[in-house]
């Protein structure tokens, strides 16, 4: 046995073991004894022995170097009794006969996204270096630039991870087609942990979708276009694990991209906040000057929000007009704000609201979305007023009139 280990050949020696074990349990002439005890005891820690050698062996099979400037993958030339392709085989057969087969690949699984795939996502700009498909000399790279002004686009962050899991399966098995047949998906579904395939699924949707949700509706409808690149890899990326892609509870892209919309509005909402947070942090006490008196009457109202005809405008002037009624006593539907200066951050704060307003008002009906923007609204000057009073007192008690 020990002959076959040092020759790479576990698979030979597993078999070996699991028939010892078998003759020991129906033995007849040593029984229940205590060198049975001792026999059995002694072929269960060999068979963990040759469990841990073959998963360590099958992480050592593809050898990872990152580094700030560079992320590479490369095939092991260690010195092996076997050929590599034979070797592998060996591995993955013990393991199987040892019932590890699953364990391993979790295991395997794991350590290749974290050592790799992982540092390579974590970089602003990515792109292939080499990609040698030569037994003798091949290895995969990356260039990884952290101080990138630009981001590497979601094609290319795709194409990259997609084509590293195919080399580390050619790595691990040399004989995989390489063309994209039913051959090879089938054959490359049982090699990946389905936590891991969802792992790296995450960690691409995080980076290429929900880091770049934009606060403007041209800017979601550019973002919108990369979302079919992302399904597509999703897809081939559920190819390589045993992840059932009419599953879409493991489907986080899946997932993300059906809800682009609602991320939008509550990225809209959370911009409006921070925005209403800076403003009333503003020191500068800047004045705007009104250039004409503005009614406020329903006509106005309509004219700042963009009656579209959709269901929540009439409820919303509905809403105006009674407000305009009762802080004019009732005598009239129009309150006049006579031309005066105001202060510049007040007057972005009002643009700023409006915007989420007009936001609300592209809803087709009065839908969650739509009350929460205009909740958005109204806590941008709950906001404000509660920061800008606070921050501010001292000049505010000298100079009563920048509060406005």
């Amino acid at each position: 046995m020990d002959a076959l280990i040092r020759e790479g050949r576990l698979d030979q020696a597993a078999e070996m073991l699991v028939s010892l074990e078998r003759e020991l349990s129906t033995a007849t002439i040593i029984g229940s004894t205590r060198i049975s005890d001792v026999l059995a005891n002694r072929v269960e820690l060999a068979k963990e022995g040759i469990r841990h050698n073959a998963i360590t062996a099958l992480q050592e099979v593809l050898v990872v170097r990152v580094d700030d400037g560079l992320a590479q993958l490369s095939v092991s030339t260690g010195t092996r009794k076997l050929e590599q392709g034979s070797y592998t085989q060996s591995l993955f057969a013990a393991l199987d006969t040892l019932g590890a087969q699953d364990e391993a690949l979790a295991a395997y699984s794991a350590h290749f996204v974290k050592s790799f795939i992982s540092p390579v996502l974590a970089s602003p700009a990515i792109s292939l270096a080499t990609h040698s498909a030569d037994m003798s000399t091949r290895r995969f790279e990356v260039r990884r630039d952290g101080l990138a002004t630009h981001v590497s686009s979601t094609a290319d962050v795709c194409a990259i991870v997609v084509d590293a899991f195919v080399f580390a399966n050619q790595a691990l098995l040399p004989d995989y087609p390489a063309s994209d047949s039913s051959e090879k998906a089938g054959r490359l579904a049982s090699l990946w942990a389905p936590e891991s395939i969802s792992t790296v699924a995450k960690m691409v949707v995080e980076r290429c979708l929900l880091r770049s949700i934009p606060t403007t509706r041209h800017e979601l409808e550019e973002l919108r276009r990369t979302t079919d690149v992302l399904l597509e890899f999703e897809s081939r990326l559920f190819a390589l694990g045993s992840v059932s892609a009419s599953d879409i509870s493991n489907r986080p892209i899946h997932t993300a991209v059906s809800r682009l919309d609602d991320l939008f509005i509550e990225r809209r909402c959370d911009h409006a906040q921070s925005r209403a947070r800076e403003l009333a942090e503003d020191t500068s006490f800047a004045l705007f000057e009104l250039e004409r008196h503005e009614v406020w009457s329903l006509d106005f109202v309509r004219e700042k929000v963009g009656d579209s005809g959709c269901g929540i405008s009439p409820l919303l002037a509905e809403a105006c007009e009674k407000a305009v009624a009762s802080a004019s006593g009732g005598a009239s539907a129009d309150l006049v704000y006579p031309k005066c200066s105001i202060s510049r951050s007040m007057h972005r704060l009002v643009s700023e609201a409006y915007a989420l307003v007009n936001e609300a008002t592209l809803s087709s009906d009065v839908s969650a979305s739509s009350c929460l923007l205009l909740g958005s609204a109204r806590q941008t000057f709950d906001l404000y007023g509660a920061l800008y009073l606070t921050l501010h007192r001292a000049q505010l008690t000298k100079i009563p009139a920048l509060a406005w």
